[in-house]
């Protein structure tokens, strides 16, 4: 037979231990769950920025289509042959006119463009400091979550002793 003192031993022996593990799964939960947290949220950030930065690559090929537009307005030059046909069976003096009216149509027309695409490029900019303000962000909930976790894990030490 064992002494009463002896299986009163064990029994609380056992329980400690059980209360310790059962306390330690919990923690490990709590900083699981937390982290998961943190995981989603910087998941969100970072979605967020790469979006920013695919439209930044359109507002790029839009600036570059408008350039390239700009680049296709011709020059109605008196030695410009390509471009003489336009301008048939007229004296020297109302071709010359002609010539001077085109030009400031197409002058107009470059103008006009020009202000569209800086309008864009204003847009780019402003998305751009999004971009750079959401990677930011990123750096900085990493830096927080990672911070965080090492604060949690600390603390739920302590309590679960």
């Amino acid at each position: 037979m064992g002494s009463p003192v002896g299986s009163t031993d064990n029994i609380n022996t056992q329980s400690v231990a059980e209360d310790l593990r059962y306390a330690e799964t919990h923690r490990t939960l709590i900083i699981d769950r937390v982290f998961l947290i943190l995981v989603k949220i910087i998941e969100t950030l970072q979605k967020t920025a790469a979006t920013q930065s695919d439209r930044l690559k359109i507002y790029t090929e839009w600036q570059k289509a408008y350039t390239d537009k700009m680049d296709q307005i011709p020059a109605f030059t008196a030695s410009n042959d390509a471009y003489n046909d336009v301008i048939t069976g007229a004296d020297d003096d109302d071709a010359k006119g002609a010539r001077d009216d085109l030009n400031k149509t197409n002058s107009t027309f470059t103008e006009q463009i020009r202000g569209r695409r800086s309008v864009v490029s204003d847009d780019a900019k402003s998305l751009q400091t999004n971009v750079n303000q959401s990677s930011d962000a990123v750096n900085q909930q990493t830096n927080m979550a990672t911070s965080l976790l090492q604060q949690l894990s600390t603390i739920l030490g302590s309590i679960f002793k």
